[in-house]
């Protein structure tokens, strides 16, 4: 993967929000906390292919609070890049767990951060019901929020 880099955005993070509203639907919701934490992208042959927005919860605990990639870069490999790379990365910061939520209807998802080496570890329920419009995938409504961790 040596065409893959990481770098830290720096700008106006607005012009990132077409790759943030792939991690998540609602605008809004991405919206609220857009300026918050450290925004990663991946670019591959300099062309940013996917963002990571990770927010710190405490000295200890980070967040991957967005993490998107684009459709025709999926199922590729560089997902899971990104993610083993930024967790060394955020290891390496000093932080010693990172969490990451799931829609209870991301089938995708929920395999993938577990394929990564995150594991379940609690349900916020009925976190989706204070989205402005309800959201389904696989033909399941999102409803509950899927809490994964990994020590790092």
């Amino acid at each position: 993967m040596a065409e893959l880099t990481i770098k830290l955005a720096t700008g106006a993070r607005t012009a990132y929000q077409n790759l943030l509203l792939i991690g998540d639907d609602a605008a809004e919701v991405v919206a609220s906390y857009l300026d918050q934490g450290q925004l990663y992208l991946l670019q591959r042959n300099k062309l940013t292919i996917g963002v990571a927005l990770v927010i710190p919860q405490n000295k200890q605990v980070v967040e991957l609070k967005n993490l998107g990639l684009l459709p025709q870069q999926q199922h590729h490999g560089y997902g899971k890049w990104f993610v083993q790379q930024l967790l060394k990365l955020l290891r390496e910061q000093g932080y010693q767990t990172c969490i990451v939520g799931t829609a209870n209807s991301s089938i995708a998802n929920i395999q993938f951060y577990q394929r990564v080496g995150f594991r379940m570890d609690r349900i916020k329920h009925d976190f989706f019901a204070t989205y402005p419009q309800p959201i389904y995938e696989n033909k399941l409504q999102a409803i509950d929020m899927l809490m994964f961790k990994q020590e790092l």
